[in-house]
């Protein structure tokens, strides 16, 4: 909930038309806040470009400098952390001058050497002898706005006539609110109608029609191709009279060089900085212009709102109970078990890769001319680092997550910069997400900047848990977050993200070239690195930004090398190697790793128990390459042929399970040592698992690969002699509705065979089939069916399955073509039926199989 402290930008409209064109430009509304007794404004709250922005209007019927005064008084008490504030709205141009204004156009306050962009004309003295002299000085914009204006100034002139963010402004306005157009719509050109200064308008009429159009002054036609409405900037002049004397007007625009007059800007300069921006007919277009023109500036304005988190040490109840419920996996903790279970990285290794020129463009410690690949959007936006399998991706971007926090530019006393990471995992089903990364990230974010839990905890308290479950709405928050620039700019790492989930890697990478081909020309905060292997899908996407690979940074083959010196180094030390051995071993352990750290990792395990004398010939054997060498592990490995493929098979299941499995539900799924108790089969299992240490490893009694390229290699159909990945789901698939079938209530399995069948009769394809055995489960009636949708229900309890779920539900819902044609013989078998008729089959929900299917 946001209090008065959380709005920085105050906007003061001087009449209720004013009020309701930056209504209309508002991105987000938010709901009225308790007033002060003595507070007599009205607001409308609400925000723009991340901004908190404050609405107010003058008093209805009385304008000029006091009462803009009095009402910003008001506002400035009632909200505290006002940085700025607004003046937006109609004026009066001056045609005729250097500068070209005509109804319509926009004109923004902008200093001159004399006067800091308001001048106010009509403060001063008479002095003998020399008439009226104008005295005082109002201040200026503050320099944020300034630099800002300027950058607007720079990118209208980089446009061509074909771009025009103010008409994508006003476009979207009117399409969010077509009432807008009865009278803020642009009354065109025509209406535009200039009479000479001397001349005396018929009174008591708000349009010229009975006016004498022979004292119309002719303009040049502006250019056709522009899209209006047109920018100028330069000095406003500020009084408390409506200026209607056009002569008048034009002898002090000739004085002070005025483009524009109102009449209650000047009240506000000396209170609070403060920006600028009369034919009826015009006056809604003018007004909506304005605003549009406002919306703009704030979006290129960097976001400095103060927030009540900031001055907290701690969160409140509900924000630490939003940040409980945001947390899917700790980053933190899953780099610890990376290092546990690949190794630590070595002393000294990896540092380099923080001074290159890429990632030092990445971190904006490089000026833009030293831009590695003049493609790259910006300076800073995204970099990607790809690599091989087994090359020491994952040990680099440990090194970064673990030093880039020491290093000056990310001192929260020197700096304002933070770092969040992520380390994808294939086989981890709360790291191969896209939204568990944006939660891992966010989660980071607001570990070390409590005060950004407002980006997450307002969404939370509308949505709850779902918002959890969204892409879109996490992304929504990062971004947020990326563009609250009072916590500085923000570095993001997502290792392996080849690890990710397919449609989940693709829903990632298109929100970032989304984003970041819409923020080309302004930064929104966020700066992405990303590693994986070099995989086509990925690079599509991110090699049009700064890419480098891996193996082309000479310090990786001296990693390699100290990696190699440090592993053989343990080995002698136990095994006490002469050093003529330890010489010829490195130089071997080089010469066939091929620039791979993890083949170096395998092949030292594989000379632990070897005798010096016999390790030259071991080594010499191990094959070149990772696939070759893992296969000639499995094949050295098992005494026979039945236990190679029965371990086979355990390692197959851990690769394509669709999470990961406890020791006791892998015993279960592989069905070995039935005979035996419980804590025998627990144990012999583990001792299957030891065998295969160089490919799996346990922690906290779950099983996982030990690096992706395992489930590469097993998986593969290379030589023909490893596993099918669809004869391996239908495998998993049968064993699961065993379990269910048999319904065994002291079955570590049963919990994933109830989830999980479908997936993987799905992703077995035509390989599925339905044994004779287990026909019973998927017969029309089937009480063993039954018992599955009430235990599946228990545990999802949001799935949604309706009593009377049908096996041509089970069917539809999941896509199994295996159990409709299955169901369908049943129907053709019946003596007194044969034919299926979808009604038959309705639910208790009356959804028949035909609409589970349709949705």
């Amino acid at each position: 909930m946001l209090t008065h402290e959380d709005y920085a930008v105050g906007w003061i409209s001087a009449l209720p038309l004013e009020m309701r064109a930056a209504r209309a430009v508002l991105e987000e509304m938010h709901p009225h806040l308790p007033q002060r007794p003595t507070d007599s404004n009205s607001y409308i709250l609400g925000a723009i470009g991340g901004h908190n922005v404050v609405i107010v209007c003058l008093p209805y019927g009385i304008y000029g400098t006091t009462s803009a005064a009095s009402v910003l008084t008001n506002m400035m008490a009632s909200f505290p952390n006002l940085e700025f504030a607004l003046m937006v709205g109609i004026g009066g141009g001056v045609p005729g001058t250097a500068v070209d204004v005509r109804l319509g156009d926009l004109v923004v306050s902008k200093p001159t050497g004399t006067y800091g962009g308001v001048v106010q004309y009509d403060y001063g003295k008479v002095v003998s002898g020399r008439g009226f002299q104008q005295t005082g000085a109002l201040n200026q914009p503050p320099q944020v706005l300034l630099t800002s204006i300027a950058q607007l100034q720079a990118d209208q002139l980089a446009t061509t006539t074909q771009e025009n963010p103010l008409c994508d402004i006003l476009s979207r306005a009117f399409e969010k609110s077509p009432e807008l157009k009865r009278g803020f719509a642009s009354p065109g050109r025509d209406r535009d109608q200039l009479f000479a200064a001397s001349y005396r308008h018929v009174e008591s009429q708000e349009t010229c029609d009975m006016c004498d159009k022979d004292q119309i002054v002719l303009r040049s036609e502006r250019d056709p191709s522009f899209k209006e409405p047109k920018v100028h900037y330069g000095l406003i002049a500020s009084g408390n009279q409506v200026m209607k004397d056009a002569e008048i007007r034009d002898q002090l625009a000739k004085k002070f060089d005025i483009i524009c007059f109102e009449m209650e800007a000047a009240g506000l300069m000396n209170q609070i900085p403060a920006s600028l921006l009369e034919n009826k007919i015009w006056q809604g277009y003018a007004a909506l212009t304005a605003a549009a023109y406002a919306k703009l500036l704030l979006s290129v304005v960097p976001v400095h709102s103060p927030s009540r988190a900031e001055k907290k040490k701690d969160l409140s109840a509900e924000e630490k109970a939003c940040l409980r419920a945001l947390v899917l996996t700790d980053p933190a903790d899953d780099l610890n078990a990376l290092k546990r279970r690949r190794g630590e990285r070595v002393p000294g290794t990896c540092n380099w890769i923080i001074v290159m020129d890429e990632v030092r463009q990445w971190l904006g410690l490089l000026p833009e001319t030293s831009k590695a690949n003049p493609k790259t959007v910006t300076a800073a936006d995204i970099l990607w680092i790809f690599g091989n399998p087994g090359t020491g991706k994952s040990t680099v971007a440990t090194a970064m997550a673990e030093e880039l926090p020491k290093q000056p530019s990310f001192q929260r006393n020197k700096s304002n910069r933070t770092l969040a990471y992520f380390f994808c995992g294939s086989t981890i089903e709360e790291r191969r997400t896209a939204t568990a990364i944006l939660r891992g990230l966010l989660y980071q974010l607001i570990q070390q900047r409590q005060e950004l839990i407002r980006f997450v905890h307002s969404k939370y308290e509308e949505r709850g848990d779902k918002l959890f479950t969204s892409f879109d709405a996490l992304w929504n928050a990062l971004v947020q977050i990326g563009r609250e620039s009072s916590s500085g700019e923000k570095y993001l790492l997502i290792d392996a993200l080849d690890e990710c989930e397919p449609e989940s890697q693709d829903m990632l990478l298109t929100q970032i070239s989304q984003t970041f081909d819409s923020e080309r020309n302004s930064n929104c905060g966020i700066h992405f690195l990303i590693t994986s292997r070099p995989y086509p899908e990925i690079g599509r996407y991110l090699g049009e930004y700064s890419h480098k690979d891996l193996a082309s940074y000479p310090k990786v083959a001296r990693d390699l090398q100290m990696f190699i010196n440090r592993r053989l180094g343990e080995i002698s030390k136990k095994n006490r190697y002469p050093e003529s051995v330890i010489t010829e071993v490195s130089k071997i352990l080089q010469e066939k790793a091929e620039g791979t750290f993890l083949w170096v990792g395998i092949a030292c395990a594989e000379l632990i128990p070897v005798r010096s004398r016999d390790v030259m010939k071991r080594l010499k054997a191990l094959p070149q390459g990772l696939h070759s060498l893992y296969k000639n592990l499995l094949d050295t490995a098992f005494d026979n042929d039945e236990e190679n493929e029965s371990i086979l098979q355990m390692l197959s299941f851990i690769a394509t399970s669709r999470r990961a499995l406890t020791v006791a539900e892998l015993a279960d799924a592989c069905e070995r040592y039935n005979d035996e108790d419980h804590e025998s089969r627990i144990a012999f299992t583990r001792e299957d698992i030891e065998m295969c240490r160089l490919m799996i490893v346990v922690e906290n009694g779950i099983v996982r690969l030990l690096h992706k390229y395992v489930k590469d290699f097993l998986l593969s159909a290379r030589d023909g002699t490893l596993l099918d990945e669809l004869k391996v789901h239908a495998t998993l698939a049968s064993r699961c509705i065993h379990h269910l079938i048999a319904d065994g209530t002291k079955d570590a399995f049963l919990n994933y065979a109830v989830l999980h069948w479908p997936d993987h009769a799905v992703l077995a394809k035509n390989t599925f089939r339905i044994p004779t055995e287990q026909e019973i489960f998927f017969e029309l009636t089937s009480k063993e069916r039954d018992h599955w949708l009430s235990l599946y229900r228990r545990m999802r309890i949001f799935s949604g399955i309706p009593e009377g779920f049908s096996v041509f539900h089970v069917a539809a819902r999941w896509g199994i073509e295996e159990v409709a044609r299955f169901a369908l013989d049943c129907i053709g078998k019946r003596p007194d039926n044969h034919y299926y008729h979808d009604d038959e089959f309705r639910a208790s929900n009356a959804g028949t199989p035909l609409q589970e299917a349709a949705k």
